[in-house]
């Protein structure tokens, strides 16, 4: 029998996800917003919100390693996105790796 993914658990998950992403490099400003939410319905996504997108409109930003995109690319629960997240989190904590290991 698996665990139990709880909401508590998949922000864990998140968190990972965000330390991987500023170890490969991301500032905090890319990363700035970033939730797992059902902006459109009933689909969870990995995004940011964000107040100004550039354009002077607010909105989600698909932006993230990992979760660019937004077609077929929601989860319909949180074990989903728990998965993605810490295998997204996995390749780039490896490419934070080779990065170090090239220089």
């Amino acid at each position: 029998m698996s665990d139990r993914i709880t909401k508590a658990r998949a922000q864990s998950a998140l968190e990972h996800y965000l330390r991987a992403c500023h170890a490969v490099g991301l500032t905090e400003e890319q990363t700035a917003g970033a939730c797992i939410c059902a902006p459109y319905g009933q689909a969870l996504h990995v995004v940011r919100y964000a107040a100004d997108c550039g354009n002077g409109h607010s909105g989600w930003l698909h932006d993230l390693p990992g979760f660019i995109g937004s077609g077929r690319s929601g989860s319909s629960t949180l074990r989903d996105v728990h998965t993605k997240l810490l295998q997204s989190a996995s390749a780039l904590f490896d490419l934070a790796d080779l990065n170090r290991s090239a220089k």
